[in-house]
């Protein structure tokens, strides 16, 4: 399933929602926060997971016991 493309914001309405999360929860706190955001990972590819790990998920493991 496609992803759909972010909304556009403005720089007015950008400035109006940090000047009123600024105005919530203080400049330092929101400077804080901008600093330390930190992006969504992604999932690992499934190529990547261990064998007990893809067992544990109802898959195949790779490698068979011995």
């Amino acid at each position: 399933m496609p992803q759909a493309a972010p909304a556009r914001i403005s720089p007015h309405d950008l400035a109006l929602t940090i000047g009123d999360l600024v105005a919530r929860h203080g400049r330092w706190r929101v400077i804080r926060a901008l600093f330390t955001l930190q992006r969504r990972r992604s999932p690992p590819d499934v190529s990547e997971l261990s064998d007990h790990l893809r067992r544990d998920i109802g898959m195949i493991p790779r490698h068979k016991p011995w």
